[in-house]
């Protein structure tokens, strides 16, 4: 079976736990993240990541953002360019983007 999985249900009041909570972030408008497996993919494949890390983040517009890096075997960020150990830019919310609107998550309140 694979590893980390959350069954559906468990899920669904994961997400429902964030969008009642009293902790908003950003009006609470976010309900979900776009993002691309390249950013996984690229992040793993560098000389020694085994894991990992992500970073939330707010960009000069506004906009809220996730960042990726690689994380060692030592459990340590790998940031450094001069290594090829970049922080990529993993995510776009929803909204603006659409995402599934039919997804058993995206239509929870």
């Amino acid at each position: 079976m694979a590893e980390n999985v959350v069954e559906l249900g468990n899920a669904q009041k994961w997400v429902a736990n964030w969008r009642s909570s009293e902790n908003k972030v950003l009006g609470n408008t976010i309900k979900a993240y776009d993002a691309p497996g390249v950013d996984f993919t690229q992040t793993l494949a560098e000389s020694g990541a085994v894991n990992t890390r992500l970073y939330l983040a707010i960009d000069n517009n506004g906009t809220l953002k996730t960042l990726i890096v690689g994380v060692d075997e030592d459990g340590s960020d790998m940031i450094d360019a001069s290594k090829e150990w970049y922080i990529y830019d993993a995510t776009s919310t929803i909204p603006p983007q659409t995402g599934d609107v039919n997804s058993p998550l995206m239509t929870l309140p």
